[in-house]
């Protein structure tokens, strides 16, 4: 059941949004963060790998997500002003992630298999989606989905650890996959809270 939904996650992520591949960069802040950035719009966007996790641009600081543009451009074609085509099948490939790795999480917190699966696909093709998928800049939403959902799957582990030193391994793993969803985007710097929220609600409690 759940092999068919990540098949049909990933098909109905694909053939709803394989419209946007075409699609030029919007003009809003595609034009700050991609187009016209001096770290991805270049010959060489490999080489502002340092600048990009030692500096903030354009008021913000998500190294994450500038880093996966600097991937994409390594992959596109530099004869062209800006060959938008890889990086929006990457944001394709990421949303479809982001998107499989809500069965799992739903199933660590006891949701059966059938609503598990039913509820990922919900969220893959909601509508109220669509601007992440469509927008580049919003990469920094989807790289932050991605490590929110496996820092809450790690915490989720840590939980379950069997002795002080695997506890200690698996709570370092999940801080280090926060600090990456914050790396993505600030506001996943509430996700502790969400830790904290689901140690007080899980269960009785004099």
């Amino acid at each position: 059941l759940i092999a068919m939904g990540v098949v049909l996650i990933a098909l109905c992520t694909a053939i709803i949004y394989a419209q946007t591949i075409h699609v030029p960069p919007i003009d809003y802040d595609d034009y700050f963060y991609l187009t016209h950035s001096p770290y991805v719009n270049v010959s060489s966007p490999m080489s502002s790998l340092g600048a990009v996790w030692n500096e903030p641009y354009f008021a913000n600081f998500h190294p994450v997500a500038t880093t996966t543009w600097l991937l994409d451009r390594e992959l596109s074609d530099k004869d062209q002003p800006f060959d938008a085509v890889p990086f929006r099948v990457s944001h394709l490939i990421y949303a479809i992630i982001g998107a499989l790795l809500l069965i799992p999480l739903y199933r660590r917190l006891g949701i059966p298999a059938l609503l598990a699966t039913i509820g990922a696909l919900v969220y893959a093709v909601h509508p109220i989606h669509t601007e992440v998928l469509a927008w580049l800049s919003a990469r920094k939403d989807l790289m932050a989905l991605i490590f929110v959902a496996l820092s809450m799957l790690a915490w989720l582990w840590a939980r379950e650890a069997s002795s002080p030193n695997q506890w200690r391994l698996r709570h370092l793993l999940s801080i280090l996959l926060v600090l990456l969803a914050v790396l993505s985007k600030p506001i996943a710097v509430i996700v502790p809270a969400l830790f904290a929220a689901f140690e007080f609600c899980s269960g009785p409690h004099g």
